[in-house]
C-alpha cells in the first residue's frame, strides 16, 4: 500500500517536471477581446494626450488541434497589439516578426512606442510605427519569447511555421473581426527574410480573404548564394579589410570554398555549413585586446565593438534592461503572459536547433511569386554586416520577377527626411528597395523617424489627410515631396477642403496648363527665382563668415559716441529719434547706401591710391553729404555737418600738400603698419589726428575715428570690387550702428558721427572664396539655364503645333454665307491670340529673370581664378 502511494507520488513529480514549462498552458478555446486588454503596464509613463491602447495574450496556433487529445499541450503564439494612436487617411494593420527571436525586440527597440528608461521602467518615444498603423508583434514560431508548445511539436520547416501563422490569424480575426477589413501588411527583419515571403504566400493562398497589401523586409537573410560572398565585398568597400592584404587573402579563400560548395547544390539553400565560416574569417581582422578585454567587431553595427565571443549579441545596450523588465512578475501578469512559466528569453537556442529547414527552399524562390500579387519593400541599414546591403543588392539584380531580371533602367532617387539625406530609394515592378544611411541591422533603433517615413511612404499614406503627428516632418523621394502643411494655429475653414483631387479635376487642371502653353515657363521662372534667392543668401553668408582677427583693444572701441544720449543697452536713446540694435550678432541691419564703393565703376578707373581716394570722395559727395546743410535745423545737426566739412577739407588739403601722394591720413585712408600681416584679415581703426601706429583711444569724445588700409595691395582691378563688397558686408555685420547713422544723414539730415573700417584680405582667402563660388554656384546656375532652354524649346514646339491647328481651322471652308470662319474656329482663333499674349508676357518675365541671373553670375568673375 505504501509502495503504491509512493509510486503515485513519484509519477506525479515526474509528470510535473516533464510538463513544468506548460503548467499554465492556455486553453484552446477562443476567449473574448476584453480579456486581452492591457489597461496599463508597470512603470510605463504615457503621453496623456495620446494614450496607448494595448491588447496582449496567447492564441491557439496549432493547425492539428482538433485531432489532438484534450490534454495535449498545443502551440500557442503570443502577441502584443498596439492600436494606432492617430488617424490617417485609412485604417491599416501590420504584423511584425523578429526572425526566430522574440518580437519584443521590435516592440521595445525598433518600431514600438516605448523604450526602457534605464531606471527599471519605460518611456514613450516618437517615431513608432503604431502612430498611424495598428501593429501586432508576434512571438513565433511556438516556443519563442512568451509563445509555447510541447517539445515534440516544435516546427522544423518553413511550411509548418506558415501554417501556425495562418491558424493564429484565423483565431485572431475571430476575436478582433474589425481588423479583417483593414489593409494588412506583414513586416520584419533579419531571418524574417525567410518567414515573410512564406507567410505572405500562405495568406494569399488561404481562404481567409485578408486584404494583404504589402510586405516589408529589413536587412533580411533571403539569398544565401549572393549574401555569403558579400561579407568580403562589404569589408573591402567599408575599409574593414585592405584589398590584397593577408586578411583579404584569407577571406577570399573562404569565399572561394563557399562558392565551390554552392555550385554543388542544385536548389536554393538557406544555410550552408561551409559558408558559415566566411563572416568569421573576414571579421576577425577587428579582433584585438583592449585594456585586457578581447574585443571583436559588432556584426550588427560595424561602427561598434563588442566582447568576444558575443560580437554583437550584447547589442543593443537596452537588451539587458529589457530582459530584467519582462521577467518581472507584475509585468508578466499585466501582459497576460502567465501561461508560459518559463522566464522570457530573447532568442531560444533550442528553437533554432529544431528549425532544421532540410526540406525548405530559400525564400528567394518564393519572393518572385509574391511580387506577382503584392508590393514588397526590402530595406537595409548601411552599417549592418551580417545581412549587409551589398548582398541584398546583388540578390535583387540577379532575381527574376514579373518578366524581367533586376531593377532594369529605373533611376535610384535621393531620399531626404527633415532636410537631411536619409538614404536612396528605387522601385520597379512591385519591388521597392531602400538603403538607409547611418543605420544598423535594426534600422528603427538608429533612425526611428526615417524608418517611420519609409513605411508610411511604402503604404501609400496620403499625407494631405494627416493633420498632426510626425507625418508632418518634411521628406522627399526625388521630386516627390510631402505637401506643405498649414500651421495648426490658423482657423479652420467653414467648408471642408477636399484632401485630394478627383481624376477628372486632375485631367482638367493639366489640360489647362497644356493649352496655355505656359507650364514650362512658369516652372523655369520659379526655379530661377529660387536660385537667385539662395545664391544671394549663400554669397552674403560666405562674406559675413570671412575670418577677422581683432585684439581686445580694437573690439572695445565704441562704434557710437559716448555721452548722455546713450542708454544702458548700447543703443541710442529714443529721444533722439532712433534706437540702436539690442543684442549682438542675432539681428541683421537694414541695407544702407554703399559708402565705400571702391572700384565699382568704370573699368579704366585709375589704379593708383590717388584715384581710389578720389573715387571715395566722389561717392561721399554723391550721397548728399555736400547738400544737407539746407535741411539742417537743429544746432547739433549743423555742428555735425560743419565737422564733416572740416574733415573733408583737411583731407583735401593734406592731399594737395603732398601733391597727390598719400603720406598721411588723407580722406581717412592711412597706411597700415608695416608689421601687419597680409595673410590674415586685420582691422585698423585710428583717430583722425593720430599716426597710424597710435592706439585708438576714447580720450576725446569729439574725435573722429578713421580706418587704415594698405592700398597698394588692392590696386589689382579684379579684386577691388570684391574688397568693396566684403567691406560693406563686414560693416553691416560689425558696424551696424555706424551705417545706421550714415543712412540717417541722408534721410533725416542728422549726422552725429563717422566711423570707417577697412579690411585687409590676403590673396589666398580671395582665391578660396572664388573656388567655392565657382564649384557650388556656377553648376546650379548652368543647370537652371539648361532647364530654361529645354522649357522654351518645349514651349515653342507646342506653340508651333497650336499655330498649325489655327491655320488649319482658318483655311477650312465654311458653309455659312458672309462668315469667313465658323463660330468654333473664331473661338479657337481668339483663344490662340489670348494664349499668344500670355506667352509673350511670360517670356518677357523670363528674359528679365535671366538677365538678373546673368548679372549675378557675372559677379563671380570679380575674383581671380586659383593658380594652376
Amino acid at each position: 500500500m505504501h509502495r503504491s502511494r509512493y509510486s503515485r507520488v513519484l509519477c506525479a513529480l515526474l509528470s510535473g517536471l516533464l510538463y513544468a514549462p506548460f503548467a499554465h498552458a492556455a486553453p484552446t478555446d477562443i476567449p473574448s477581446a476584453a480579456s486581452f486588454y492591457v489597461p496599463n503596464l508597470p512603470d510605463l509613463h504615457q503621453n496623456e494626450a495620446h494614450p496607448l491602447h494595448i491588447f496582449a495574450g496567447h492564441l491557439s496556433a496549432d493547425p492539428d488541434v482538433a485531432s489532438l487529445p484534450a490534454t495535449a499541450v498545443t502551440a500557442h503564439l503570443y502577441f502584443v497589439l498596439v492600436k494606432a494612436r492617430r488617424t490617417a487617411d485609412r485604417e491599416r494593420i501590420l504584423f511584425w516578426f523578429n526572425a526566430s527571436c522574440s518580437s519584443f525586440d521590435g516592440l521595445m527597440m525598433e518600431i514600438g512606442p516605448w523604450r526602457v528608461d534605464g531606471k527599471g521602467g519605460l518611456k514613450t518615444v516618437e517615431g513608432g510605427w503604431e502612430e498611424y498603423t495598428t501593429v501586432v508583434y508576434v512571438d513565433q514560431p511556438a516556443g519563442t519569447g512568451f509563445s509555447y508548445t510541447s517539445t515534440d511539436r516544435y516546427v522544423h520547416e518553413l511550411d509548418e511555421a506558415s501554417q501556425q501563422f495562418i491558424e493564429f490569424l484565423r483565431n485572431f480575426y475571430i476575436i478582433f473581426p474589425e481588423y479583417k477589413r483593414m489593409d494588412t501588411y506583414i513586416g520584419g527583419e533579419s531571418f524574417a527574410g525567410q518567414y515573410i515571403p512564406y507567410f505572405s504566400d500562405a495568406v494569399l493562398k488561404s481562404n481567409l480573404n485578408v486584404p494583404l497589401r504589402g510586405a516589408a523586409i529589413g536587412n533580411g537573410w533571403i539569398d544565401a548564394r549572393r549574401q555569403y560572398p558579400s561579407f568580403l565585398d562589404y569589408a573591402v568597400k567599408h575599409g574593414i579589410i585592405e584589398e590584397n592584404s593577408e586578411n583579404y587573402e584569407k577571406g577570399k579563400k573562404a569565399v572561394d570554398e563557399c562558392n565551390a560548395a554552392l555550385k554543388n547544390i542544385e536548389d536554393e539553400p538557406i544555410n550552408v555549413n561551409v559558408c558559415e565560416q566566411v563572416m568569421g574569417v573576414v571579421s576577425e581582422v577587428r579582433n584585438r585586446n583592449v585594456d585586457g578585454r578581447d574585443v571583436c567587431m559588432n556584426i550588427y553595427d560595424v561602427r561598434l565593438n563588442d566582447d568576444q565571443p558575443a560580437c554583437g549579441m550584447n547589442w543593443p545596450p537596452d537588451l539587458k534592461n529589457i530582459t530584467t523588465y519582462l521577467r518581472r512578475q507584475d509585468v508578466v501578469g499585466a501582459l497576460h503572459a502567465q501561461a508560459k512559466s518559463e522566464s522570457w528569453t530573447e532568442c531560444q537556442t533550442r528553437i533554432h536547433r529544431e528549425l532544421r529547414l532540410r526540406n525548405s527552399p530559400s525564400s528567394i524562390t518564393v519572393l518572385p511569386r509574391v511580387l506577382e500579387k503584392i508590393p514588397v519593400m526590402i530595406f537595409a541599414g548601411d552599417q549592418d554586416f551580417i545581412c549587409n546591403y551589398i548582398g541584398l543588392e546583388s540578390m535583387i539584380q540577379a532575381m527574376t520577377w514579373n518578366g524581367e531580371t533586376g531593377l532594369g533602367k529605373v533611376e535610384t532617387q535621393t531620399w531626404t527626411v527633415g532636410g537631411q539625406p536619409a538614404g536612396t530609394w528605387v522601385s520597379s515592378r512591385n519591388l521597392t528597395y531602400t538603403k538607409i544611411f547611418n543605420a544598423s541591422h535594426m534600422v528603427g533603433f538608429d533612425v526611428p523617424h526615417v524608418s517611420h517615413d519609409m513605411i508610411l511612404r511604402f503604404m501609400g499614406v496620403n499625407f494631405s489627410a494627416i493633420t498632426d503627428g510626425s507625418a508632418r516632418i518634411p521628406s522627399s523621394v526625388g521630386d516627390d515631396s510631402k505637401p506643405a502643411f498649414i500651421d495648426d494655429a490658423l482657423p479652420a475653414a467653414s467648408t471642408p477642403v477636399p484632401v485630394s483631387k478627383t481624376p477628372e479635376q486632375d485631367k482638367a487642371m493639366w489640360e489647362a496648363y497644356y493649352n496655355a502653353g505656359s507650364a514650362a515657363v512658369i516652372l523655369v521662372i520659379i526655379c530661377i527665382a529660387l536660385a537667385v534667392f539662395f545664391w544671394y543668401r549663400v554669397r552674403r553668408r560666405r562674406l559675413r563668415g570671412l575670418p577677422v582677427s581683432a585684439n581686445d583693444e580694437e573690439e572695445s572701441i565704441p562704434l557710437t559716441q559716448s555721452g548722455p544720449a546713450h542708454d544702458g543697452n548700447d543703443g541710442i536713446d529714443e529721444t533722439n529719434g532712433f534706437r540702436g540694435r539690442m543684442g549682438k550678432g542675432k539681428e541683421r541691419a537694414e541695407e544702407a547706401p554703399a559708402i565705400f564703393d571702391v572700384g565699382d565703376s568704370d573699368e579704366d578707373e585709375p589704379k593708383s591710391a590717388r584715384g581710389v581716394c578720389a573715387n571715395v570722395q566722389g561717392n561721399l559727395s554723391t550721397r548728399g553729404i555736400d547738400n544737407v546743410e539746407s535741411g539742417c535745423e537743429s544746432t547739433s545737426c549743423k555742428n555735425s555737418f560743419n565737422m564733416t566739412n572740416q574733415y573733408l577739407a583737411a583731407d583735401s588739403a593734406i592731399r594737395d600738400d603732398n601733391e597727390g601722394e598719400l603720406k598721411g591720413p588723407a580722406l581717412g585712408l592711412v597706411n597700415a603698419p608695416k608689421s601687419a600681416s597680409l595673410r590674415q584679415p586685420e582691422i585698423y581703426v585710428t583717430r583722425r589726428d593720430s599716426a597710424p601706429e597710435a592706439n585708438a583711444s576714447d580720450d576725446n569724445p569729439g574725435s573722429l575715428y578713421v580706418l587704415g588700409l594698405d592700398l597698394e595691395i588692392l590696386f589689382l582691378q579684379e579684386v577691388r570690387n570684391c574688397i568693396a563688397e566684403m567691406l560693406r558686408q563686414y560693416a553691416v555685420r560689425i558696424c551696424a550702428s555706424a551705417f545706421s547713422l550714415w543712412k540717417t544723414v541722408v534721410k533725416r539730415c542728422i549726422l552725429t558721427e563717422i566711423h570707417r573700417v577697412f579690411l585687409l584680405v590676403d590673396e589666398g582667402t580671395v582665391r578660396k572664396y572664388k573656388a567655392d563660388l565657382r564649384d557650388e554656384i556656377e553648376p546650379q546656375i548652368n543647370e537652371l539655364i539648361t532647364r530654361a532652354e529645354k522649357g522654351l524649346k518645349g514651349l515653342l514646339k507646342k506653340e508651333s503645333l497650336l499655330q498649325v491647328r489655327v491655320e488649319a481651322a482658318q483655311s477650312r471652308s465654311t458653309s455659312r454665307a458672309g462668315s469667313g470662319t465658323t463660330t468654333s474656329n473664331k473661338l479657337e482663333y481668339r483663344r490662340h491670340q489670348m494664349l499668344t499674349k500670355q506667352r509673350e508676357r511670360l517670356e518677357e518675365e523670363l528674359r528679365q529673370l535671366e538677365s538678373e541671373v546673368l548679372t549675378l553670375a557675372s559677379a563671380s568673375y570679380f575674383f581671380p581664378r586659383p593658380s594652376e
